[in-house]
């Protein structure tokens, strides 16, 4: 969790199941995280897309992801970019 924060304050990910697969399909996602309670046709997507991607299962709940990164709504899917 000290890494996404660290990436949450760079501005280095992207929140959302849209903005993550249209980063994914550009190659701009070096990992996805995925919380504990995503629904599974979004799992399947993502994995369909992630062939050289990182993915990590997190033990945390869509709505405890949104308090970890400040805002007022539930986060299934989180994607780091690459680094520059």
């Amino acid at each position: 969790m000290k890494d996404l924060k660290t990436r949450l304050e760079k501005g280095q990910v992207v929140i959302g199941t849209d903005l993550t697969m249209k980063n994914l399909r550009l190659g701009k996602i070096e990992k996805v995280l995925i919380t504990k309670n995503c629904p599974t046709e979004v799992k399947e997507e993502i994995l369909r897309f992630s062939d050289e991607v990182k993915i990590e299962q997190l033990d945390k709940t869509n709505t405890e992801l949104g308090i970890i990164c400040k805002k007022p709504y539930a986060i299934s899917v989180i994607g780091y970019l690459k680094e520059k």
